[in-house]
């Protein structure tokens, strides 16, 4: 099987959306399949093994409109988008891929607007429904949701959601005439803990986040006026100022310390100094309460308690007091009182990290692309 996987951004970034996609993309490769990978900027092959501490697939080939120097400069969209119409037309011509796969809305109305009729198959991963994301310009809001709008209508050979919650919301607004599943994100199997290394006492609490306002940071940190223990934030390359002031007013620069950034690579290293981990996500926006985070997996891969918010993505994968304590969203003082739960029960937290490390082993992206390439085969079988 060949597949095209189209990105909008440059190639590495620093969001966890990169980390996703070459987990993805090399997986499926080593599944046997070929990607032809293009994006408007990509690094040479070893500056990407090592940014995603990957040794990636010979089959996946990668190939990019502008050199790497060119990543802090934003590219110009038009150039992109004309080449990306003449790699398409010469894909046309070579009549092996057997399907376009991408992510993002922008892309999937452009291909659905000019690979549909070169013959194409176009899957699309949904990973946020456009009208629950709070657009800060009316009309960008209005475009994207008109582009999200004219996608579902048709042109589809299939979608691939990485949460029940985003596809049964997905279903209500835009009834799918394509085929569909549901298919999480994962974990690098490298990751997984070989075993649980659990200390007395929860003293040190770790978080790795990208510092926005879609991941509840302000709650865990607030939760820390009632935790007897340390928090310690590990972010990428985010701008953390505002946090920093919140600590300061807060009267917590005792007990909140911020440590980024972070490689990706050294992830695991980091999580096994954790006595527990947070995901303190926020229950009043839709895309943090349908969504699937990346932590999510590496968290649960490293053996440790977990306490996270109790919303409709999260619970997908975690349920209370078996791999995780959950607790209310948006509420500090319920975090704060399932740490305490954790802290006075060694025996209940214990056993959450064993079943998180346990269940881990199906969040695998060998596991997600086998999944992915299933899906793809009973389309390819239908027509």
């Amino acid at each position: 099987m060949e597949i095209a996987y189209f990105i909008l951004d440059p190639f590495p970034s620093d969001r966890a959306t990169s980390i996703e996609i070459a987990n993805t993309v090399n997986e499926i490769a080593n599944q046997g399949a070929t990607v032809h990978l293009f994006a408007p900027v990509a690094a040479p092959r070893e500056e990407l093994e090592q940014h995603f501490n990957l040794e990636l697939s010979s089959r996946i080939y990668i190939q990019g409109l502008y050199p790497c120097a060119a990543m802090r400069q934003k590219y110009p969209s038009f150039s992109y988008r004309a080449w990306l119409l003449k790699k398409l037309w010469e894909m046309s011509r070579w009549g092996t891929i057997d399907f376009i796969y991408t992510r993002g809305i922008k892309l999937a109305s452009f291909l659905r607007r000019f690979a549909v009729p070169l013959g194409f198959r176009i899957i699309y991963e949904v990973h946020q429904i456009e009208a629950d994301w709070p657009y800060d310009s009316r009309f960008r809001a209005w475009k994207n949701n008109r582009r999200e709008r004219r996608v579902f209508n048709g042109g589809l050979a299939g979608v691939v959601c990485i949460t029940q919650a985003l596809m049964n919301k997905l279903n209500i607004l835009y009834p799918l005439n394509c085929p569909a599943t549901v298919i999480p994100c994962g974990v690098q199997r490298k990751f997984l803990a070989e075993e649980l290394r659990l200390r007395p006492r929860i003293s040190r609490i770790i978080h790795v986040s990208s510092l926005t306002f879609l991941e509840g940071v302000d709650v865990l940190i607030r939760a820390m006026q009632w935790i007897d223990a340390t928090l310690y934030i590990y972010t990428r390359t985010r701008s953390i100022q505002a946090f920093r002031d919140m600590v300061a007013a807060l009267g917590l620069r005792s007990k909140v310390r911020f440590c980024g950034p972070l490689d990706h690579g050294l992830v695991p290293s980091v999580l096994q100094q954790a006595d527990m981990l947070a995901i303190p996500l926020p229950g009043e926006n839709p895309v943090s309460r349908n969504s699937s985070p990346l932590k999510l997996f590496e968290y649960m891969a490293a053996g440790k308690p977990i306490v996270a918010s109790d919303v409709p993505g999260i619970r997908e994968v975690l349920e209370d007091r078996r791999n995780a304590l959950l607790f209310r969203a948006s509420d500090p003082q319920s975090l704060a009182q399932a740490v305490h739960l954790l802290q006075n029960d060694p025996a209940l937290a214990r056993c959450i990290a064993s079943n998180a490390l346990a269940d881990a082993q199906r969040y695998t992206w060998d596991e997600r692309a086998k999944s992915i390439l299933t899906f793809l085969e009973g389309i390819k079988s239908r027509s």
